[in-house]
């Protein structure tokens, strides 16, 4: 890490950089490879990206690191952290209060800007066109694939971090995201009500 890992009080940046580094490309790797799945008609094995591993980005490129420890400096001055989480926590409670509305149950979050929507109460058309990429995986993928294309907003299926063995843990789940501006998470809750029709009758 050169001489950013002994930078006195600081001695503890190395590990956070180099973490931001990695959650920025395994983030990035994932939610391309997952999109990708549900857009196209490809088999899974055509649309994966290259996943590097945790070893590669320890070794980051410098300027990198060099501007990642810069930020986390410039974000204790300014207090960015903390506007930061007062913001994705306003963020978070308008997908929130939208499935409350919706009368689905979801997870709330307090590390993250995911919410999991249980799906076990939507139901959809037998004869629904899904495409041959969704068909056979798990339910979360067909979910994810009728929300997208009935309802007009992208989540991402929960089971696709599970190994086969264990898709059933997943596969009641759809992954929404709030790291979006207010303006698109208040149409998007708009949107999700027109999943009411979609629910199994109690």
């Amino acid at each position: 890490m050169g001489d950013v890992a002994t930078n006195g009080e600081n001695a503890a940046v190395p590990d956070t950089i180099t973490g931001v580094l990695k959650a920025a490309w395994a983030s990035w790797s994932d939610t391309s490879r997952i999109h990708s799945a549900l857009k196209t008609e490809c088999r899974k094995e055509e649309v994966r990206v290259p996943y590097s591993t945790g070893a590669a980005m320890s070794c980051s490129n410098s300027p990198m690191q060099e501007a990642v420890s810069a930020g986390l400096e410039q974000a204790q001055k300014r207090g960015f952290v903390e506007q930061q989480r007062e913001e994705y926590e306003a963020r978070r409670d308008i997908l929130a209060k939208g499935l409350e509305k919706l009368g689905m149950r979801y997870t709330l979050p307090q590390g993250t800007y995911f919410l999991l929507l249980d799906i076990s109460s939507l139901e959809w058309p037998e004869d629904y066109p899904f495409p041959e990429s969704v068909l056979g995986r798990g339910r979360d993928f067909k979910a994810c694939w009728f929300i997208a294309m009935e309802i007009g907003v992208s989540s991402i299926p929960v089971s696709e971090f599970y190994c086969e063995e264990h898709v059933s843990i997943g596969e009641n789940y759809a992954r929404f995201a709030f790291c979006k501006d207010t303006e698109t998470l208040h149409r998007a809750v708009e949107r999700l009500q027109g999943l009411k029709k979609f629910l199994k009758k109690n």
